[in-house]
């Protein structure tokens, strides 16, 4: 058996597969991502609805706007990725 090293996602300690933390990570960004985009559908569904659904909506999209922000307003102030050397913008309405 192999040492493990930092770029593994999963570990065989020889009696069976383990999830790194890693891995565990990026199946909580799959399920984030997955139920953002249901309500973002809920969301578009919202906006030709009633008065109170279009109001909903409206906070729904405000709030998943700052939610994006948060998360990624450190995002240029991270060193070791290759992203933080080329010169961009982010347009937080990707994220909604």
């Amino acid at each position: 058996m192999d040492a493990p090293d930092n770029s593994d996602a999963i570990y065989n300690d020889g009696t069976g597969i383990i999830p790194s933390r890693r891995w565990e990570a990026s199946l909580d960004g799959v399920e984030d991502y997955h139920l953002l985009m249901m309500l973002k559908r809920k969301i578009v569904e919202f906006k030709t609805g009633s008065d109170q659904q279009k109001a909903i909506a409206g906070e729904a999209e405000n709030k998943m706007m700052q939610i994006a922000w948060h998360i990624t307003s450190n995002v240029k102030k991270v060193q070791e990725i290759s992203r933080d050397f080329i010169p961009y913008d982010i347009d937080y309405y990707l994220f909604v």
